[in-house]
């Protein structure tokens, strides 16, 4: 699981900075901002029970982040996990004893799209695919969730490992 947390953290933190937006004062309306950027993983020893082997994630994620912050404290997220193209380094899990290499695949754009305040709770449950060459699957799944207190200020971000389930072509 505590791998898998570590998979999950760029998502969080992009999550985490998002809820840090201000509104710029009164009178001025809602607060946007807009980010593009991307973030590299890289993260070996998750252990794949049903391989009984750990694997390394690693690769290049591009995304965007838009944050509408009302003058009220309440802020609207859509953040956006840009679809990977032929121009753009894939994601890989690689198998660490053995060197099977598998691609991310139909993961992204990962699209979430949620609003956020003061008091409230936010669940996201992400399924992530990984394919070999010779037709072998990976399917890893988790939870992320997210809780403001009564002062907008984000208290918990938790990752649930659910697990991962290999498929044999």
């Amino acid at each position: 699981m505590k791998s898998i947390t570590k998979l999950s953290t760029a998502l969080v933190a992009a999550l985490a900075a998002a809820s840090t937006l201000a509104w710029s004062g009164p009178g001025t309306g809602a607060d946007t901002q807009w980010e593009r950027g991307s973030f590299f993983v890289d993260v070996p020893g998750i252990l794949v029970p049903c391989l009984g082997e750990t694997v390394n994630i690693f690769g290049e994620i591009p995304y965007t982040r838009h944050a509408v912050t009302t003058p009220s404290g309440g802020t609207s997220y859509k953040y956006q996990e840009v679809p990977l193209n032929r121009n753009q380094p894939p994601l890989y899990l690689v198998v660490e004893s053995t060197g099977k290499v598998y691609r991310y695949q139909n993961g992204l754009p990962f699209n979430l799209s949620f609003h956020q305040a003061a008091g409230e709770t936010f669940s996201l449950h992400i399924r992530a695919s990984y394919v070999a060459d010779d037709g072998d699957k990976l399917i890893g799944t988790f939870h992320l969730h997210l809780t403001t207190n009564a002062n907008g200020e984000l208290v918990v971000d938790r990752v649930y490992d659910s697990g991962w389930e290999c498929i044999d072509r």
